[in-house]
């Protein structure tokens, strides 16, 4: 209402996005995008709002949009060839933000709504699973970067979204290159004379503008997660909601910590998504795990193998070259080499639970849960939906709020169309002494065709089938 109130405030409006929380995470790795989403969060969020005012990006969901803005000018279009790079837009909203600004509405990002919410994928196989379809959906935005009447910040966008992908395969090329460039010293001789001269040319290796290199990309990477500490140490209220300072200190510690060591797997994971995306392969827009992700150890070192062994190479390459060079590529290894290990406990939920136990980790929903009920009252109907007594059928013929909110669902008008599957169901239906006899005969097609008949859905009810059981 929140939302609706706002968009109906500002005519000029076309789309307002919220900044969603994560929430319900169990597993490790899940509790760790949690903690990070609404630690770091609020300044990302706040930065992002600040810099892009009305022509701010979309993510897809937690939204709300004017409809009669969006029908007019976000239709999109086909990309010309063959997917990966042609056919039908994958990551669809980043252009529908963009068509909306070039036809003059705004796209707005207020951060400071409560009570929008989201899941995040429960390990790293389906953070994987997931990046496989980003990357191939940002990638074809290279298509529309020079569209003509993008907004510049729409046209950033898009970069930032291209270069969350290829980012990997130049960071992996810049491991290579200085492997290379530390092999070539190793057995080269240098060339004091390269030509006339009195005076010998030193080969240089700059010491101190590599540990400048070093500190300047840490500080990049680690200077919102500093900010997002120091925003929550400074409110007291939102301080003991993480658990106090200890719990939120520790938490910070650990998630940079993995994080260092997720990132080079994830590194090497794209890399060769980008690389089969480039090569043509098409994988779609294939659904997701949200619930449980845990990936068994021996499925995880058969997964990641080829990450280890490319870990353990460049491990044992750069120590023969130089034990020095082995500690400087220690960040980029290490990950690497425990990469099934990292796979493996990203999905445990026992792991996320006694991090909970101790507090570390925390985040205010956990503190206290729902805020305005949303999550409890979630949580209320999905343990409902999560274990049901009966079967489908069986469910629809004994509660009758939920066989007529289904019936509300079905269209007014079916299609007259042959249906053999729905002509099964009937028959079926006429001849099946009881509903657990009809639905063990019931095949998923049949099933999906009798939910969809209302007629056949009311014939369910008790007074209408006093048969059935």
């Amino acid at each position: 209402m929140e939302l609706s109130a706002r968009l109906e405030a500002d005519p000029g409006l076309g789309l307002l996005q919220t900044l969603p929380a994560i929430v319900r995470a169990r597993s490790f790795y899940a509790r760790m995008q949690q903690f990070a989403n609404l630690c770091y969060g609020p300044i990302f969020g706040n930065g992002l709002a600040a810099w892009h005012g009305r022509s701010g990006n979309f993510w897809g969901h937690n939204a709300i949009l004017r409809t009669a803005a969006f029908a007019d000018s976000a239709r999109l279009p086909l990309l010309d060839g063959k997917p990966p790079f042609g056919g039908a837009v994958l990551s669809h909203d980043f252009i529908e933000a963009a068509l909306l600004r070039r036809a003059g509405w705004g796209v707005r990002l207020d951060t400071d709504l409560e009570g929008s919410y989201e899941e995040a994928p429960p390990s790293l196989s389906d953070v994987m699973v997931r990046d496989r379809r980003w990357c191939q959906g940002n990638l074809q935005h290279i298509k529309f970067l020079f569209a003509p009447g993008l907004a510049f910040t729409t046209r950033m966008h898009l970069l930032a979204g291209i270069m969350a992908y290829l980012s990997a395969p130049l960071w992996l090329g810049l491991v290579f290159v200085g492997l290379i460039i530390a092999v070539q010293a190793a057995i080269t001789e240098p060339v004091y004379f390269p030509g006339p001269s009195l005076f010998p040319a030193w080969p240089i290796f700059d010491t101190a503008r590599a540990i400048a290199l070093f500190l300047v990309s840490t500080a990049i990477v680690l200077t919102p997660k500093a900010l997002g500490w120091l925003s929550v140490m400074l409110n007291p209220r939102r301080l003991l909601r993480f658990g106090g300072p200890f719990a939120l200190t520790t938490g910070v510690i650990v998630e940079v910590l993995m994080s260092a060591l997720y990132a080079p797997v994830m590194m090497v994971a794209q890399s060769q998504i980008v690389c089969d995306i480039l090569s043509g392969r098409d994988s779609g827009w294939a659904t997701q795990r949200r619930g449980r992700g845990f990936v068994g150890l021996g499925e995880a070192l058969r997964r990641h193998r080829w990450h280890i062994s490319l870990g353990v190479a460049l491990a044992i390459v750069a120590y023969f070259l130089n034990p020095d060079l082995l500690l400087w590529m220690l960040p980029v290894t290490a990950g690497l080499i425990l990469a099934a290990f990292l796979s493996w406990i990203s999905g445990s939920e026992r792991l996320g639970r006694t991090l909970r136990t101790f507090a570390i980790l925390r985040t205010p929903e956990e503190k206290r849960p729902g805020y305005g009920k949303i999550l409890t009252t979630y949580e209320d109907k999905l343990a409902w939906y999560a274990t049901p007594s009966d079967s489908t059928l069986s469910m629809l013929r004994s509660d009758r709020i939920f066989r007529e909110w289904h019936l509300a669902q079905l269209p007014v008008n079916m299609t007259s169309h042959f249906d053999a599957p729905l002509i099964l169901a009937r028959a079926k239906a006429a001849r099946a002494s009881s509903i657990d006899a009809l639905e063990s005969w019931l095949t998923r097609e049949e099933l999906f065709a009798f939910l969809h008949d209302p007629n056949l859905v009311e014939a369910l009810a008790p007074e209408v089938l006093p048969r059935a059981s």
